[in-house]
């Protein structure tokens, strides 16, 4: 076992600048409209006044971030936002290190797997608030398991900013709570922590939401009809889809070799689950489920994803198998082998199954923003497509 206080920590880093500085300089902030709607959002409301969610149900912690760097950004908005995700990166980096020094022997390799994900690169690189609500979310349960009571008053505070970045991040609630408990935290304290929480999520939420929702009844909207904006079920994806989607989108983790090469080395492992554990078992669980209700962008796993890291990371491995994990792992940034192919990359309706060389995450993810510039995509025209989009009511 490698001791992880030995670990090369800003070596590591810094090759994941290396992996950055391509994309920065590119200065497309995502290939997903996604990352130019958060904009679009921002530049209505600076506008007119009028509250558009980026997506359903609203992200108004992160929108606002959004918006503010992009009032005052002063290497233009694309870099001034990269630059943003990047501190993220950095700062949950650091988080998860922090998780791995509790214990002498967790296993180094596991956190160099974790960072060198491509989906946690490419959701790193993105304007979107994936790594940010990761960030305050894993903050919370790591002060609860780990943190002096007076850092614990902050915990209601870090877990409203990860609910006010995404709604669905409520699950970090839930996560430390059985944290606190475990601490033997009297009864009391763990209402006042959920109390605390609740009222400073919906402070966060108020003010973009009676916005939306006054707009909403101007169209005729009953008040019992404003809970559209919580309707994200996609319908249009049968079972098998959702399964087939849903098991896919795990393996662009690490890549098809990475992957089987790393669930192997899973199984023959010595596995350890303790309590500390169990909160982190609650966050994988409650978002794998939610991403198996609407199975689109990976980096909706993120934090489930790390968190099933963070309970591993105690397992006692064959360090010959992640060895090898990691070396295929880093490999699929810039070259992989998948056993199916999609009829349209980001909007797949159809796959195939067999053996296709293709290229890395990272290389994709690299091209895909270089189209950016022949799709309409930049966040001027996300204005549009938001206006659009809430001209009739909710867009689901």
């Amino acid at each position: 076992m490698v001791n992880i206080k030995k670990a090369p920590f800003y070596i590591l880093t810094f090759v994941q600048t290396l992996f950055f500085l391509p994309f920065f300089l590119q200065s497309n902030i995502g290939s997903d409209w996604d990352a130019y709607s958060l904009i679009g959002t921002y530049l209505i409301f600076e506008e007119s006044g009028q509250y558009f969610p980026s997506r359903p149900p609203g992200f108004p912690v992160y929108e606002l971030l959004v918006g503010f760097i992009s009032k005052f950004s002063f290497l233009g908005i694309e870099k001034s936002l990269l630059l943003l995700q990047y501190i993220i990166m950095i700062s949950l980096n650091f988080l998860i290190y922090l998780f791995f020094q509790k214990r002498k022997d967790s296993n180094i390799l596991i956190f160099i797997i974790i960072l060198f994900s491509p989906i946690y690169l490419i959701s790193s690189f993105t304007v979107i608030d994936y790594t940010f609500g990761a960030l305050f979310g894993f903050l919370s349960i790591y002060l609860a398991q780990y943190g002096s009571k007076k850092y614990r008053l902050f915990i209601p505070l870090l877990l409203a900013i990860s609910i006010g970045a995404r709604l669905s991040n409520i699950v970090f609630l839930i996560a430390t709570l059985i944290s606190l408990n475990q601490k033997n935290i009297k009864l009391a304290k763990l209402f006042n922590t959920l109390l605390y929480t609740f009222f400073l999520s919906i402070l966060f939420y108020t003010p973009t939401h009676l916005n939306l929702f006054k707009y909403l009844k101007n169209l005729g909207y009953k008040t019992s009809e404003l809970v559209c904006i919580l309707n994200l079920t996609n319908i249009d994806h049968t079972l098998y889809d959702r399964i087939g989607r849903f098991i896919l989108k795990q393996i662009n983790y690490m890549g098809f070799i990475a992957f089987v090469i790393f669930l192997i080395a899973i199984i023959i492992s010595k596995k350890q689950i303790q309590q500390k554990h169990y909160p982190l078992v609650v966050v994988f669980l409650l978002f794998e489920l939610s991403f198996l209700r609407l199975p689109t962008e990976e980096g909706h796993l993120l934090p489930a994803f790390i968190a099933f890291m963070l309970i591993i990371k105690d397992f006692k491995f064959h360090n010959k198998f992640l060895n090898l994990t990691i070396l295929f792992l880093v490999i699929s940034s810039f070259f992989d082998l998948k056993f199916y192919t999609v009829d349209v990359v980001d909007s797949a309706s159809t796959a195939e199954l067999g053996v296709y060389p293709s290229k890395g995450y990272l290389i994709e993810e690299y091209e895909l923003r270089e189209q950016v510039v022949n799709k309409n995509y930049h966040y001027e025209n996300s204005k549009i497509t938001l206006i659009e989009a809430w001209a009739e009511g909710c867009p689901n």
